[in-house]
């Protein structure tokens, strides 16, 4: 009977790991090593394909770069990387953006500048806007492929700033200075708001504006004395026509 080669020691035929590993660990390798594969992959599609998307997100699934679908709030399973992976969107969070000012230069005490903040009235007399915009995200695939940063650096959030600013500067043409400085800043917020939205709908921006807010609205510092004069004549008018009126009903009816 042939003799057989010893799992460790003298070289043989059966083993030709000899002087490397005993042949019994050879063989316990050879059979874990799929288990250890298998774990291994499972391990890395739950690291890589177990999503938790919060209240106040929406999460878009991305296969090779493409939105396939969209997940609301909760734990969501996805196929692992590099095959889909998840964006998470805030969609309840309402956010402002301001338009004739900035927010950091107004902490400052830095005024805006005569190009950002005047506009034009339909008696070419001149006023200053400062104007709050808020606003969420509606459509999270739209916000994130359908309009692309701007080349400045800039979001694509500020894509409705210039909305708002060209919508104002085709109504503020419209209404006399008087009516903008008082009962017009209704109209004015409301028009702004329904017309900006429509081009923002119109470029597929996935953003919803929630409220335009005139927040000052005044003639320039240089006329404003000039302003005051002609709005304190204006009541001394209405002033004396009534008391004028009031003397008139006394007279008549004794007359």
């Amino acid at each position: 009977m042939a003799e057989q080669a010893p799992e460790t020691g003298t070289p043989g035929k059966n083993n030709p790991w000899y002087g490397y590993l005993p042949l019994h660990v050879i063989r316990w390798r050879l059979w874990h090593l799929p288990l250890i594969l298998l774990a291994a992959c499972v391990l890395y599609s739950c690291l890589t394909g177990i999503w938790m998307v919060r209240q106040n997100e929406q999460g878009v699934v991305l296969r090779f770069g493409r939105a396939v679908r969209t997940y609301p709030a909760g734990m969501h399973v996805t196929l692992p990387y590099p095959i889909e992976t998840l964006r998470r969107v805030r969609t309840t969070e309402v956010r402002t953006l301001p338009v004739g000012f900035k927010f950091r230069d107004q902490v400052r005490g830095i005024p805006p500048s005569p190009a950002e903040r005047q506009w034009l009235t339909g008696e070419t007399n001149i006023v200053e806007l400062k104007v709050v915009i808020q606003y969420r995200v509606k459509a999270p695939v739209d916000y994130l492929f359908g309009v692309a940063d701007f080349r400045d650096g800039r979001g694509r959030d500020f894509a409705l700033v210039k909305f708002v600013e060209s919508v104002l500067t085709v109504l503020m043409g419209k209404v006399p200075v008087d009516e903008a400085l008082s009962s017009g800043k209704a109209y004015l917020q409301e028009e702004t708001r329904q017309r900006a939205r429509r081009l923002a709908d119109a470029i597929h921006l996935g953003l919803q504006i929630a409220s335009i807010n005139i927040v000052e609205v005044n003639p320039p510092p240089e006329v404003i004395a000039a302003f005051n004069d002609v709005s304190s004549a204006k009541a001394d008018r209405e002033r004396i026509v009534s008391e004028a009126d009031a003397y008139a009903k006394d007279l008549l009816p004794r007359a």
